[in-house]
């Protein structure tokens, strides 16, 4: 009686770095599998270090810990164990922070910079990210983003060959201030922003750095502005013509009430300044701008109280403190 017996080839188990390194970055992993392709009736387990590691059965193990890698490959009760691979692990980059000033795009500007922390001094290349996607060319520390979307930088260890990628930056587009100079007498006023500098003519009016800006000279009036997001913006011309005459009658100015104990109002369509006087021409009160004067503290009796329009005086009126 005889019995035939086949004679099955033990599987080839040779294995390799797929990517050609064994250096295992800290933030990363090798890949390790077959070198001949991978057989779909065969069996694998990878061992670390000699022994089997849990669940690992497939034909390719991502190695995430220094050690040494082997596989035992089955096929048909044929068993073959592969050579034995050693991997070593490395530190990577450990700098995640992306640097920058602002992440708006301002009109008129020709980008947002950004860039790394080069101060460790570390030999590192770069490759800048759009939406995670290489920019061509973009391979220094340092990048102008003029298109408003997601960047990031891809940091590579020249030792080590290992490499992080940074937390992404959303880059937005802003529309920009448009300040509009408007005239109310006697001042221009304007918008609410965070910085203000008037000119007269083309030329930056020294100190006239706010909201407002009462002109002396005939001329062309603009302000530029900054907004909470750094960008810039130039008013049209206001063209004003400055005639220094009263502008505003007697009958327009109303103080009440008169005789008062606490407070005067002075009704009046303009800002206008204020003096009051005692009867022996002391000053007892010199304000600019003035719509209430609290007069609670003063001795009663008899004051004069002048209304001025700049310096061109608009009424006198007696003023009785009770």
């Amino acid at each position: 009686m005889s019995i035939a017996a086949t004679v099955s080839p033990a599987p080839n188990a040779a294995i390799a770095n797929i990517g050609g390194y064994l250096t295992i970055c800290s933030n990363d992993s090798v890949l390790l599998g077959p070198t001949f392709g991978v057989n779909a009736n065969c069996t694998y387990q990878w061992m670390q270090n000699g022994a089997n590691i849990y669940g690992a059965t497939n034909a390719y193990y991502a190695a995430y810990r220094p050690g040494s890698y082997s596989v035992v490959v089955s096929n048909n009760g044929c068993v073959r164990t592969s050579n034995i691979l050693n991997t070593t692990t490395v530190a990577a980059p450990t700098d995640s922070v992306l640097r920058y000033d602002h992440t708006v795009l301002c009109p008129g500007v020709q980008g947002v910079i950004l860039w790394a922390d080069t101060s460790a001094g570390l030999p590192q290349s770069y490759q800048w990210l759009m939406n995670n996607t290489p920019v061509a060319g973009a391979t220094t520390a340092t990048y102008a983003a003029t298109i408003p979307t997601v960047y990031s930088l891809k940091i590579t260890d020249a030792t080590t060959g290992c490499s992080i990628v940074t937390r992404p930056v959303d880059i937005v587009q802003a529309t920009g201030p448009l300040p509009v100079v408007n005239y109310m007498y006697p001042k221009f006023t304007t918008g609410t922003f965070n910085n203000y500098q008037w000119y007269m003519n083309g030329t930056a009016i020294a100190g006239a750095t706010r909201a407002t800006l009462q002109p002396t000279q005939s001329g062309a009036y603009t302000v530029g502005v900054t907004d909470n997001n750094g960008c810039t913006g130039m008013s049209a011309n206001f063209y004003f013509t400055y005639s220094g005459v009263q502008s505003i009658a007697k009958e327009d100015v109303n103080i009440y009430p008169n005789p008062a104990n606490d407070m005067v109002y002075i009704n009046v369509p303009v800002a206008v300044n204020a003096m009051v006087y005692s009867m022996d021409g002391r000053t007892i009160f010199n304000g600019k701008e003035v719509k209430m004067i609290d007069i609670s503290t003063w001795a009663s009796g008899v004051y004069l109280i002048k209304i001025l329009d700049g310096s061109s005086v608009v009424r006198i009126d007696k003023l009785i403190k009770k």
